[in-house]
């Protein structure tokens, strides 16, 4: 039956009970349907997939295998690149095989030095930090008011033991834009200065960070990570540096951490390149090469440092340098890296009666000096005991000090 209306024609015609094509709420259910098909569509294909990775291993899955656990072997792993090497080598592409190659030895390598290192412990070594003998006995019979840096000098050394064994050095936050130089794997932050710390033995840099002060005066042949760190807690910092490129990486990241102002008033900067280009570890160390370098002639006459740092070229002609350079009383003469052999004559440089740090590891041992006058000096200085002075240290040897001088003993023999 059709039903009329007066006036326009109804929005909705019915016929038996069912809405004509192309109304709203048709249109509606047509979207629901095909969203439900595609619903079941991922359905079926997650069902799939599901049974293909559930399927039993085959025969070439357990032979990629890692055959110590019977699990696949991770394709980040040695095994795994080993798995992937071999595919690659049997499709026959020349490149892909080569490439292949370069990066399992890349990986071998790593997996090789990662497992060569010691257990993570703070101290993974036999030497240890210690501290000259007789030092403690000279620091009891020092008298006089500047004693005072050789009575710290040796409670450092005590404190500094018992930290190391810890962990309980304290180690610098060092972000990666901040750091200067690199740090290979088993130079670890708990052994050794970090990036943005000098490269030293932990214990030798706790204990300098423990005795400097503010006001005192640093000179460090060659820049680095020290640079900073020196330049955050002293008055004045001189820097020479062999290496220009260096020199410049160090200056920009200084200039990120301090104003122009504070770098313009406590830090020198001094390039001395080689006079000819280095090519072998001898001409690192020979003297003739950086004689500009070692001499340091762009320092003011007179100049007296409370710290010096020889950590850089040429460093048994630097040390001698440093050995005039560092005040007579109180000062720190630090020596990195000195169980090379190139540097086993170091002992004959420095006086045989100065107190001496000794940080070793496996991997390198730094030794920290203390000024310290003797008696005889003292008395041609005319003062008493061992504690004025501000006239230039004795540079008297003891041709048998082989790492263990008894400090008391040589100062008793004056």
């Amino acid at each position: 039956m059709r039903s009329s209306r007066s006036g326009s024609q109804p929005l909705l015609q019915t016929s038996r009970g069912r809405r004509e094509p192309g109304s709203p709420r048709r249109k509606h259910w047509r979207a629901l349907g095909a969203l439900l098909l595609a619903l079941l569509a991922v359905v079926a294909v997650v069902a799939g997939g599901s049974a293909l990775v559930l399927r039993p291993l085959a025969d070439d899955d357990v032979a990629a295998a890692d055959g110590a656990s019977g699990t696949p072997a991770e394709p980040w792993t040695v095994a795994g690149l080993e798995a992937a090497y071999s595919a690659m080598a049997s499709s026959g592409d020349p490149s892909a095989a080569l490439a292949g190659s370069e990066s399992l030895a890349a990986a071998r390598q790593r997996a090789l030095k990662a497992a060569a290192l010691p257990p993570p412990e703070f101290r993974s070594h036999a030497g240890g930090v210690s501290l000259s003998p007789g030092a403690a006995d000279v620091a009891a019979r020092c008298a006089g008011a500047r004693c005072a840096r050789v009575r710290r000098f040796v409670l450092a050394a005590a404190e500094v033991g018992r930290l190391v064994e810890s962990g309980g050095c304290a180690v610098q936050h060092c972000p990666d834009a901040l750091g200067v130089g690199r740090r290979p794997l088993p130079y670890t932050p708990h052994a050794f200065g970090n990036r943005c710390e000098p490269l030293w033995n932990r214990g030798a840099l706790e204990a300098v960070r423990q005795l400097i002060a503010p006001g005192w005066r640093v000179l460090e042949w060659h820049t680095g990570g020290s640079t900073a760190w020196f330049l955050a807690r002293l008055a004045e910092l001189t820097s020479i540096e062999g290496a220009p490129g260096f020199a410049n990486k160090t200056a920009s990241v200084a200039a990120a951490q301090f104003e122009p102002a504070f770098l313009e008033s406590h830090w020198q900067l001094h390039v001395a390149p080689p006079r000819r280009r280095v090519l072998t570890f001898g001409d690192t160390e020979a003297e003739e090469v950086w004689e500009e370098y070692c001499s340091a002639r762009v320092l003011p006459a007179g100049a007296v440092f409370d710290v010096v740092a020889v950590q850089g070229f040429a460093r048994m002609a630097c040390l001698r340098r440093a050995v005039a350079l560092l005040r007579p009383q109180g000062g720190l003469l630090v020596l990195p890296q000195a169980q090379r052999p190139a540097y086993a004559a170091a002992a004959e440089l420095v006086p045989a009666h100065w107190l001496r740090l000794s940080d070793s590891h496996a991997l390198g041992t730094t030794l920290v000096w203390m000024s310290i006058r003797s008696p005889g000096e003292a008395a041609a200085a005319g003062e008493d005991g061992l504690g004025g002075g501000s006239s230039s240290g004795s540079t008297g040897r003891d041709p048998g000090w082989a790492g263990s001088a008894d400090v008391g003993a040589v100062i008793a023999q004056e």
